[in-house]
């Protein structure tokens, strides 16, 4: 290591001027300055972003209510309208218990239906139907042409359409083959989803989804204000089905509320990938 100079003979830096401190104090402010300034920019920058996200949301969210107001009021005109509901052996089972009717109130079908499995214990404390109650029931294949009778030509409601519809091809595969279960599965593809209409409507979120939260078709009902008084016992095919009726009756003549934009949360504009990119 080469030294460049003998450090016996360096001298000291003479102290700043008062001067050269004042320009360096000086410096110093107006970098800061600038500095807090591009700061400003960029929150007020992420402000107007923030507050144009919240418009298209609340607009795509309005948009929807909206929608699920006319799809209620257009289901209640149909004289076709017919809501399905079943019951079921699990989540993914078969049908052991299966209604429809118009709404008018009309039982047009109701059913037990003895599914060949296991009832599971989740399931069954749900509805209340066992093995004994299922004894000397048809087979699905028994039923399922008379269910296709009166849901033919019509305009076809299920609280949980998805749900219904899956469980009414998934028996149908059973019971009567593939070919036939799929065109169960197609048939139901046209059902419209009560639950998925109240969603909106009802506005309680999802975190978990990013969405709005689907409800119980008794929180919906008490959400309608809809009159159940009288009807056949909850989570029985016939009396779940008659309560949706009420629903779309009551929830048909909902005033049209809308969002205002300073009512959407900071949490709701996750919404905006499936909402307002549409």
């Amino acid at each position: 290591m080469v030294d460049l100079f003998h450090r016996a003979e360096a001298a000291p830096r003479d102290p700043a001027t008062p001067a050269q401190l004042s320009a360096l104090e000086k410096a110093n402010s107006v970098r800061a300055e600038r500095n807090a300034e591009r700061a400003r920019k960029r929150s007020d920058a992420a402000a107007a972003r923030q507050e144009v996200l919240r418009k298209q949301v609340a607009a795509a969210m309005n948009s929807l209510r909206t929608s699920a107001l006319a799809a209620l009021k257009s289901w209640t005109a149909d004289a076709r309208t017919v809501v399905v509901d079943v019951e079921s052996t699990d989540l993914n089972g078969r049908v052991i218990e299966v209604a429809v009717v118009d709404l008018a109130g009309t039982v047009l079908l109701q059913r037990r239906i003895n599914p060949g499995c296991e009832i599971h214990p989740g399931a069954q404390a749900i509805h209340g139907l066992t093995q004994a109650d299922l004894a000397g029931q048809p087979a699905w294949d028994g039923v399922v042409d008379e269910f296709e009778a009166v849901t033919r030509g019509r305009n076809v409601l299920a609280f949980n359409a998805t749900f219904d519809g899956l469980t009414i091809a998934r028996s149908t595969e059973v019971s009567c083959g593939s070919e036939k279960g799929r065109l169960a599965r197609k048939a139901a593809e046209d059902w419209h989803c009560v639950m998925g209409a109240m969603a909106p409507l009802m506005g309680e979120w999802d975190s978990k989804y990013n969405d709005f939260k689907l409800p119980s078709l008794a929180r919906a009902v008490v959400f309608a204000n809809a009159d159940v008084t009288g009807l056949p016992p909850a989570h029985s095919a016939v009396g779940d089905a008659l309560r949706t009726v009420a629903l779309v009756h009551a929830a048909a003549l909902l005033p049209a509320k809308e969002f205002a934009v300073n009512e959407i949360p900071d949490l709701w504009l996750a919404y905006r990938p499936r909402a307002v990119s549409s």
